[in-house]
């Protein structure tokens, strides 16, 4: 091989690392077509009927109990559909619904694995940041884990649809930043349930700045978050009067508005693991 050809071996090789950090260039997402394609969905779609007419007879506290024979079935018609079909939209699409599934049968582990799988397959797509998010949701709503679910919710990207000024303006408003946006709220109200307040506050001006054009509705579901921690079923065994409703709402809006000022919430506060302080 002649010095010009290794020069130009070597010069793409050196980019390469530079931009992937030493790390092997992903290959693309799949792409189904023809009969292939037709094919994918027709096992997704029965994946899905299988999960609906499992699911339906078992809601609410009154349902049929577990049938793991069919539960089985569910699970191996999902894992079909994602081994035949690896790498496209249609097996992430199976992978998020078989996780739900799992969910659907309390079994959160098996959901945990394969959304953490679903990341790393996916890993750099928007299907990545969907993962994150919904083990999020799950820990946060399913397993009432805020503890749990702040990490998963840290992990979604932020978009790069930012101007200069840090904004993103409307016509760069895609799904990935309602997803992000969304998120970044359900990381606030974990840490309005753990106790930071400020954090959640700080959390929330950044987001104001960065969608200057939803703030005002950015703003009000942080108030949303803290009436709701303040009347969580966790919190009504506390019984607080109307008064300690009134001092916790001060403390946080002073909280709230030191963190807008960059300043350090009050010192003064006593540590507490859940929600906002009552005592």
């Amino acid at each position: 091989m002649c010095p010009r050809v290794w020069a130009v071996a070597l010069l793409l090789i050196g980019c390469a690392v530079l931009a992937g950090e030493g790390e092997p260039p992903r290959p693309p997402l799949r792409e189904l077509t023809g009969p292939e394609l037709r094919d994918a969905q027709q096992m997704r779609d029965r994946a899905d009927l299988l999960r609906a007419a499992y699911e339906r007879p078992r809601q609410g506290p009154k349902g049929a109990e577990k049938d793991e024979g069919e539960f089985a079935k569910v699970v191996v018609a999902y894992a079909d559909a994602i081994e035949k079909y690896s790498g496209s939209d249609i097996a992430a699409y199976c992978q998020v619904r078989l996780a739900g599934f799992y969910q659907f049968g309390r079994e959160y582990d098996k959901a945990t694995k394969v959304l953490s799988d679903l990341a790393q397959r996916y890993a750099g797509t928007e299907h990545e940041a969907q993962a994150y998010f919904t083990l999020g949701l799950m820990h946060l709503q399913a397993r009432h884990d805020p503890a749990s679910a702040l990490p998963w919710f840290q992990k979604v990207p932020a978009p790069p649809t930012a101007g200069d000024d840090g904004a993103v303006p409307d016509r760069s408003y895609g799904q990935p930043d309602k997803l992000y946006l969304s998120s970044q709220q359900s990381a606030a109200r974990c840490e309005i349930r753990l106790g930071k307040p400020a954090d959640a506050a700080r959390r929330i001006e950044a987001l104001g700045k960065r969608y200057p054009q939803y703030k005002k509705s950015i703003d009000g579901s942080l108030r949303w978050e803290v009436r709701s921690a303040l009347s969580d079923h966790t919190l009504k065994a506390i019984k607080p009067t109307e008064e300690t409703r009134k001092r916790c709402w001060r403390s946080f809006s002073c909280d709230f508005a030191r963190a807008r000022a960059g300043r350090h919430p009050s010192r003064g506060a006593r540590p507490h693991s859940r929600g906002p302080n009552l005592h």
